[in-house]
């Protein structure tokens, strides 16, 4: 007889409470919900699914308004308050998410013990480990306070924040990568913190701009999630720092340095009280990267040509020097930029005295193979490796399939953490600042009706945040089947972790472990799966 699981993912109860992986929500509407069976858990034999074939989080609910109420499903989740009680997942469980959304994060069912026939068999040693995880996120631009905090009222505010940070109701997001002044995100155009006139001994420093939305957004967040990992990165320093007088790019293309030779001190100086400024609101900066993007100087945006030799000067005999001298414990990471590459922090790790100061290396996804990482690793194993930005947009084929092999690619090649790009825009995909045009955020928050749409990089996101924790160790694991691409975890707590992506064109059962502990579930073609257990 199959023994149900603890946990249903759409439950239903008497008063029409719906339970699902992120919490539980009454429906504002008189119609009966249509449940999802939860995981089902069988010995031998074939695994069921009981119930109806709902969307899980995904689809059903539809979009989250302003007022709680639920609209048109779209690419988005579930709606509805979140007020599952506290604790992890009852063990063994199983996620799926098809590319359609038409399951997303659905609880799946699991067969026991040897499969029949397995199309994908996943072997792990748990003997053999590589890097500790740090956290999944995006970033909380300019942009993304101001969409959130202007189209929803406080409650639906929350609501949308517990969803994405809160590891138990939401899926836990726990890394933000905050840019330092405008990006090609931002509300207001361009602005840094010390604008106008020259002003080397910055004098003039404020974080004015931040204080309006995006401050008291990273805390509100940090409130939910303490062990949100902060990355901060600059854009561009203020016009009067750089040899073209403008935030936009560096007047040059081809990474040549944009900075004032003069201005290389006041620069550090302006990440010390950038840090300061941040840490006197309560949040702290745990590590900063001193130049997005340093090889697209040629940029219509804000942006900085910087090159391997330049950035390397200013990490060795500037800021590295300056966080001493403060005594901060922030950590720089070097480059930010894409993959192709590999020399550009190669060169900066190669120096004794800049390594000293860099404690890793940061990656961008827009160019180049992610195999790049393990060569990086290869030559410095002691540095860290992060994945700092990959966004979604109008441009991918496949959007929820991009996003899940990047986090499958990127953390099987050593990266310890993964940012997307915003974590929210409006329905124009904006606000926008000279760049991206078509970039999409993890959430869209719709400008007239207030309605928040999850998109599918909520869900592949939520595949690794909700189940890898900060701590957790990458292990080794293999699959027999070479289009069923994945990888694996080992919590600190010992909750296992196995996350795959079926690339064929068909339904296949997977296989992890073998014997009588073996777990057996079917993926549709092109869908993810989680599976999480305690051995």
């Amino acid at each position: 007889m199959p023994v149900r699981s603890s946990l249903s993912l759409l439950a239903p109860t008497p008063a029409l409470i719906v339970c699902s992986l992120l919490g539980c929500s009454e429906p504002r509407s008189t119609a009966t919900p249509q449940p999802d069976a939860g995981t089902v858990l069988t010995q031998g034999g074939a695994a069921t699914q009981g119930g109806s074939t709902s969307a899980g989080m995904g689809g059903a609910a539809g979009a989250l308004s302003s007022g709680g109420s639920s609209g048109s499903a779209g690419s988005g989740g579930s709606a509805g308050q979140l007020t599952v009680e506290a604790g992890p997942p009852a063990p063994p469980s199983a996620y799926v998410t098809t590319d359609d959304l038409s399951q997303a994060l659905a609880s799946a069912s699991l067969n026991m013990g040897e499969a029949t026939k397995a199309d994908a068999t996943v072997t792990l040693d748990l003997s053999t480990t590589y890097q500790v995880m740090n956290g999944f996120g995006a970033s909380i631009t300019d942009s993304s306070s101001y969409v959130m905090t202007k189209y929803l009222s406080a409650d639906a505010l929350q609501q949308a924040l517990v969803k994405l940070f809160d590891p138990t109701e939401g899926v836990g997001l726990d890394f933000l990568r905050q840019p330092m002044g405008a990006s090609d995100f931002s509300s207001v155009g361009n602005f840094s913190y010390d604008d106008g006139n020259a002003d080397p001994t910055l004098t003039n420093f404020n974080i004015t701009q931040d204080l309006k939305a995006t401050i008291p957004l990273l805390k509100q967040s940090l409130a939910i999630n303490p062990d949100i990992f902060v990355l901060a990165t600059e854009w561009s320093p203020p016009a009067w720092m750089k040899n073209n007088h403008s935030m936009n790019g560096s007047g040059s293309g081809g990474g040549d340095p944009g900075l004032n030779q003069a201005d290389y001190q006041s620069l550090a100086q302006y990440f010390v009280k950038f840090i300061q400024a941040y840490a006197a609101q309560g949040v702290t900066v745990n590590a900063v990267t001193p130049q997005n993007e340093p090889l697209n100087g040629a940029a219509a945006y804000p942006g900085m040509g910087l090159d391997g030799p330049s950035e390397l000067s200013l990490i060795a005999q500037d800021m590295g020097p300056a966080f001493k001298a403060a005594n901060l414990s922030t950590l720089i990471w070097a480059y930010d930029h894409n993959w192709d590459h590999e020399e550009y922090p190669e060169q900066i790790m190669s120096d004794a005295t800049a390594a000293g100061f860099t404690e890793g290396a940061a990656f961008h996804c827009y160019g180049g193979d992610p195999s790049a990482m393990t060569t990086f690793h290869n030559k410095f194993p002691t540095k860290s490796i992060y994945m700092t930005e990959c966004s979604g947009g109008d441009w991918q084929d496949d959007p929820f399939a991009n996003t899940i092999e990047l986090e499958i690619s990127s953390t099987a090649n050593w990266a310890q953490g993964i940012s997307l790009w915003n974590m929210a825009l409006d329905e124009n995909d904006g606000p926008k600042n000279n760049g991206c045009n078509d970039c999409r955020g993890v959430i869209t928050v719709n400008s007239k009706t207030s309605a928040v749409t999850y998109t599918v990089d909520y869900y592949a996101l939520g595949h690794f945040s909700k189940f890898v924790r900060p701590g957790a160790l990458r292990i080794s694991s293999q699959s027999s089947n070479g289009a069923f691409n994945q990888v694996a975890f080992k919590n600190k707590d010992g909750r296992l972790a196995v996350i795959g992506h079926n690339t064929g064109r068909n339904t296949i059962t997977v296989q992890i472990g073998s014997g009588a502990s073996a777990m057996n579930v079917s993926v549709p073609a092109n869908a993810a799966v989680t599976v999480a257990w305690t051995p």
